[in-house]
């Protein structure tokens, strides 16, 4: 059975009493209770939907980030790259330039 919120637990536990010893909510409980249910719902839902907002901008900066970091990494070959063609270059002209 799945678990429910304290207030509905108890009325609930009302209706299913054995031989229905407790007395049974009247319309205007329920109504009253479901309104209040009602209200947490909406709660939890904006809370659910500001968190997944923060988590949307979080995941964009990341994937910023990401970005930069990528362009980065290919700067960084693509000069490493150049460097070492320059090397064989200057090693294949002046033979001394392989000695250190």
């Amino acid at each position: 059975m799945p678990a429910h919120p304290p207030e509905l637990s108890r009325l609930l536990s009302m209706r299913m009493a054995p031989g229905h010893t407790a007395p049974l909510p009247d319309g205007q409980t329920l109504i009253q209770e479901n309104a209040k249910l009602a209200r947490q719902l909406g709660e939890v839902q904006r809370r659910v939907t500001g968190q997944l907002a923060q988590q949307a901008r979080v995941i964009q900066t990341l994937q910023a980030q990401c970005m930069q970091l990528r362009a980065a990494v290919i700067a960084r070959d693509t000069a490493l790259s150049m460097l070492r063609q320059n090397m064989a270059a200057n090693q294949a002209v002046v033979p001394a330039f392989n000695r250190r």
